[in-house]
């Protein structure tokens, strides 16, 4: 509880007196009253839960970060059962969001007397960091310091035991949202805001004055130099309005107006700090301030950065007879949704150039991918150019006239591009991008395939930012420790995001156990809330067989066929192939990023194969392709015994492949069979279904693995339900028949299994650095990539709702290096993710489905 020796304010407290005592407090008052006050929100589906959260640490366990609050949340609700905690003893039950239903904290009952003897906040509502966002209030100052707003501190806010009637305990919902209302010390007149975009509630105060105009988030943007707070500079902006609409005067009442009279002329302008003006003839990427001037403190939150692309780079003078032809993605794509016959918008965000944008830790070297986005500003100068070009003869026009009307001007327009950055690490960053595709030639669903070609973009005033400061907590060993210092990852948690860390410690380190493993480069996955152990198959058996019945069900192509041998083999499978020597790149095959040779696709495993119908544990000899029983004497006696061998064979172009190895049995697991059944361990059931994705060329059609009357129809009684998608869909679809495969294929699984049935969806391996100029022109490329991936996760959210879990495979190979991609790119190509990663790839699935759930020395189950 908040200390009440401190001088409290008058609730009347004028703004003047605001500053003084805001002083006053950083230097006098306790701990508690100058712990800065945060609103809490779901991280799943952002439902606001309190606006009187405070930062802590775990008594029991000071390593621990988390949010807590004083007064009962109107918008949480306890989960039947309390336990004792996992530091203490104390006795705590599970808070649930009302909204989405997952589990984002935790009510102490029963405190126990270790954390009754030592100093605490008074707080037992707490919320675990990962489950929540928890975002900064400040209080909005005006007249002389109204360039600084402050952090809205404790010594502001009225502590629990202030409010005499007592309501706020009462746990009913008017009363808690009531006691939110009255919780702020300061008048009227003065705001409390956590920047725009904001919502308003009204807050009387607690004699019934006049209320409050308090503020609540509904988006972070509270960056001072995030895209929404940094306009597009006033010459660019010139320069496209009159490129857009053939002049730039313009009256400031309407949009158009405004959008020109936002843009600032002398913030970051070419005349503030970029040494020479910008030259809008060639692309770059730009900052909106100096890193070489800005202090390292700004970085902590999001920066805008925006990109430049004027037309006819990489295509100055058009060869393609296609060229006009190819176009973008609408802006919308309408999705008809089952579960509740509604319709829904999916926004592809893919507009006529393609980038590929990082940010890279000088220091870690790890990787941050930037998904960039269509400059903001846009919709209002569509609206402008609709209502110049087209207001006089709208009914005249179809829509198709106009739509390609619109399209051939927008083809010659600067194209501006912007995200919100977040430098997750401190230490010292370098900004880098490629220029891929230009003239919406990525989207191959209008035209063949064009040959890559990739420019790097210059960075705007420098590439090199300083997060924090830039010569302190940045060394490896200090970001390490801290990520091993997180809390696990849960099943609930959602969309996890990471980078690849370095390992600092010695390899037999005994903190090796509390991440996933290293791949050949010494690296480890690292998430940047929540932590992967590593998980022996075993304990990973034990927990599906307990957990799951022991029966999941497997919906994939060859990136889950090698999985699977990762799994029957207890990890084994080409455990150590980076220590062989590997066989020279063909002669034919170029190694510069931006000249490829007509024909990258010579891999004879990707040839269509014939499809065996594999239906038992067993198969009988008939059932087995006559080729891969020719060697039968030189098998292994079981999938936890083999070995690969280091030949030319094994050991090809993508670091260990494993269409056809020499001591593998294909009675355990056939790569060429269509259906068959699969042991892990001795207690699961594994069926598996081997697909080309939702496309024609699957023979037969993928539903028949659905069909009961096929005898490659999978059980039923699945618990679990693995769904690869993505990769043959990008080369071999388009995006509406992507869509409507999707929602049959949402439909099917909701006949087949049980709707307790947890449905995991695995996103499609990352490409990148090249394109398909073989004869089979898959439409493949990082664009139709992310669009794809973006269009499953939306359908598939929607339709399974609580009950799907992500196993993203794509953002581990997004987050990897220029030079590591151009590897893969260079050196694979099937596009399979080599062996040591896909080790990696499947611990992150264990922790996902078993990380909530151990097992003790004896094997039993502990939950």
């Amino acid at each position: 509880m908040l200390d009440n020796n401190v001088h409290r304010l008058h609730r009347r407290m004028p703004m003047r007196q605001v500053w003084t005592e805001y002083q006053r407090m950083q230097n006098t008052a306790s701990e508690y009253d100058r712990k800065h006050v945060y609103s809490i929100e779901c991280r799943d589906c952002n439902a606001l839960l309190t606006n009187r959260g405070m930062n802590a640490v775990l008594l029991s366990d000071r390593s621990i970060e988390l949010f807590s609050t004083d007064l009962l949340p109107d918008r949480i609700g306890l989960v039947e059962g309390d336990y004792s905690a996992v530091a203490c003893t104390c006795r705590v039950r599970d808070s649930a969001c009302h909204t989405c239903g997952n589990i984002v904290g935790y009510h102490v009952n029963v405190p126990c007397k270790v954390c009754l003897s030592q100093p605490n906040n008074g707080h037992f509502w707490m919320f675990r960091s990962i489950s929540v966002r928890a975002r900064p209030i400040f209080i909005q100052m005006v007249g002389e310091n109204k360039m600084r707003d402050l952090p809205l501190l404790w010594g502001f806010v009225h502590s629990a035991g202030e409010f005499e009637t007592g309501y706020f305990k009462s746990g009913d919902e008017i009363a808690a949202h009531q006691s939110c209302q009255l919780s702020v010390k300061l008048t009227s007149n003065i705001k409390l805001i956590t920047k725009n975009p904001v919502t308003r509630i009204e807050a009387r105060s607690k004699d019934g004055e006049m209320p409050d105009d308090t503020i609540l988030p509904t988006e972070d943007s509270s960056s001072p130099y995030s895209c929404k707070n940094i306009p597009l500079p006033y010459p660019i902006t010139r320069h496209i309005v009159k490129q857009a609409l053939g002049f730039y005067e313009t009256d400031h009442s309407d949009p158009l107006g405004k959008l020109m009279s936002s843009a600032p002329i002398g913030h970051y302008a070419s005349h503030t700090y970029v040494s020479a003006p910008l030259d809008l003839s060639k692309p770059f990427v730009l900052l909106p301030f100096d890193p070489t001037r800005a202090r390292p403190e700004a970085m902590r939150d999001s920066v805008c950065v925006r990109i430049m692309v004027p037309p006819s780079i990489l295509n100055p003078y058009p060869t393609s007879e296609f060229h006009y032809r190819y176009e973008p993605y609408p802006p919308a794509i309408p999705v008809s949704h089952i579960h509740d016959n509604g319709t829904s918008n999916f926004h592809p965000a893919a507009w006529w150039d393609m980038l590929q944008v990082s940010s890279r830790h000088l220091v870690t070297n790890a990787s941050v991918p930037i998904n960039m986005r269509p400059w903001a500003g846009y919709p209002v100068l569509d609206d402008a150019f609709r209502d110049i070009w087209f207001s006089n003869n709208a009914d005249s026009l179809p829509d198709w006239s106009r739509r390609t009307m619109k399209m051939m001007v927008e083809r010659q327009w600067v194209h501006v591009y912007e995200a919100d950055v977040v430098f997750p690490d401190d230490g010292p960053y370098a900004l880098e991008a490629n220029l891929e595709f230009q003239d919406a030639y990525w989207n191959v669903e209008h035209g063949p395939v064009q040959p890559y070609s990739a420019v790097s973009l210059p960075v705007k005033p420098s590439a090199i930012l300083h997060v924090r400061d830039e010569n302190k907590n940045s060394d490896i060993i200090r970001i390490v420790e801290d990520h091993l210092a997180l809390p696990l990852c849960r099943l609930k948690s959602r969309n996890i995001r990471g980078r690849w860390l370095p390992w600092p410690f010695e390899d037999d380190d005994p903190r090796l156990a509390k991440i996933t493993g290293l791949d050949r480069h010494g690296k480890f996955w690292a998430p940047y809330a929540c932590r992967y152990r590593h998980i022996e198959h075993n304990e990973f058996f034990t927990c599906l067989a307990n957990r799951y019945e022991g029966k999941i069900a497997i919906y994939g192509d060859s990136n889950i066929r090698r999985s699977v041998k990762s799994f029957m083999t207890n990890g084994q499978w080409c455990q150590g192939y980076h220590h062989h020597n590997v066989a020279p790149e063909p002669s034919n095959r170029k190694s510069s990023r931006h000249a490829w040779p007509a024909k990258l696709f010579d891999d004879a495993s990707l040839q269509p194969m014939p499809h065996q119908t594999q239906r038992p544990a067993s198969p009988s000899p008939s059932s087995v392709n006559t080729d891969d029983m020719k060697d039968a004497s030189n098998y292994a006696a079981s999938p936890q015994q083999w070995s690969f061998s280091p030949t030319t064979p094994q050991l090809r172009s993508c670091r260990c492949e494993d269409y056809r190895e020499e001591s593998w049995d294909p009675q355990w697991f056939n790569a060429s069979a269509r259906r068959q059944d699969i042991v892990f361990g001795d207690q699961v059931l594994a069926s598996s279904y081997k697909w080309d994705g939702l496309t024609f060329i699957n023979d037969p059609y993928w539903t028949s693995g659905f069909d009961e009357s096929s005898n490659l129809t999978m059980p039923r009684d699945s618990r679990v339900v693995i769904v690869s998608l993505g990769n043959w869909d990008m080369a071999y679809s388009q995006l509406t028949e992507y869509r409507d495969s999707l929602l049959k294929l949402v439909s099917l699984i909701n006949a087949h299994y049980d709707h307790h049935t947890l449905i995991v969806y695995r996103s499609p391996q990352f490409y990148c650095c090249r394109v398909d100029m073989s004869e089979r022109f898959r439409q493949t490329n990082s664009q139709r990539l992310y669009v794809f991936d973006n269009l499953a996760r939306h359908i598939l959210e929607s339709e399974f709702n609580g009950r799907l879990v992500h196993w993203d495979t794509m953002h581990m190979g997004e987050a990897r290096t220029w030079e590591e991609k151009f590897q893969i790119a260079s050196t694979c190509p099937s596009n399979h993710a080599q062996a040591d990663v896909v080790h990696l790839e499947n611990q992150v699935l264990m922790n996902t489905l078993c990380n909530d759930i151990e097992v003790n020395e004896n094997g039993e189950l502990i939950t």
